[in-house]
């Protein structure tokens, strides 16, 4: 074979090899899957420093939560309202309350709510059926002819005005109904009433003593 012929056949060779490589289609970059998740919110985290009750103020599921005693929140306490936490940067829940500022700890914007303010719309709160109570709860009480656990069923009948009574649910039928005002203040006859804690009313009537959870007296 001849050098010219055997270059040619070697340039024939290289534009057939061009060309198969040119009809080859390109492979598509890999491209990550994009997510459809919705991002999810990372939960407050309350600080140890604060004594948290319940799960949300002024009703289950909301932000600010009640604080109890501790030595972070022990000069904002108050007899007659309650003191509330909420996520500092939550600035629409701490103006709902309608309350006063007291302080902040770690991030916490502490509030004072007035109890009066906190009224329990009638038709809104719902009844135990087959009963004429908003609610029924074992509460503490200890007394002549009372159970001896230390612990008696009652139910409550709640109004707007924040007043609510009591009845005790005996076996016997001869439970007593306590009647209380706005703040909290047995209306018995010979009653005296005080705050024990952050959540309970407790209520002395000669050798009877009843301790009456605040949740149970006024709801949330």
């Amino acid at each position: 074979m001849t050098p010219a012929k055997s270059a040619s056949l070697l340039l024939g060779s290289v534009a057939a090899v061009s060309l198969v490589a040119c009809s080859q289609p390109e492979q598509s970059k890999a491209t990550a899957p994009i997510s459809t998740a919705a991002p999810t919110s990372t939960p407050f985290a309350w600080p140890a420093a604060l004594r948290i009750v319940g799960d949300g103020y002024p009703a289950a599921g909301a932000p600010c939560r009640r604080v109890g005693e501790t030595a972070a929140t022990v000069e904002y306490l108050d007899d007659s309202a309650d003191l509330v936490g909420c996520p500092a940067s939550d600035q629409a829940a701490i103006a709902a309350l309608g309350g006063t500022s007291v302080g902040q700890v770690d991030g916490v914007a502490l509030i004072s709510v007035p109890r009066r303010a906190r009224q329990v719309t009638e038709a809104a709160d719902a009844r135990v059926q087959g009963t004429a109570f908003n609610a029924v709860a074992s509460i503490g009480c200890r007394g002549p002819g009372l159970p001896p656990s230390g612990q008696c069923q009652a139910g409550v009948v709640r109004r707007a005005d924040r007043s609510a009574d009591v009845t005790l649910l005996l076996e016997n039928s001869k439970g007593r109904t306590l009647s209380f005002d706005a703040e909290g203040q047995a209306r018995n006859p010979g009653a005296r009433s005080a705050m024990t804690g952050e959540d309970t009313v407790t209520v002395t009537i000669g050798q009877e003593r009843y301790a009456v959870p605040t949740a149970f007296l006024w709801g949330g």
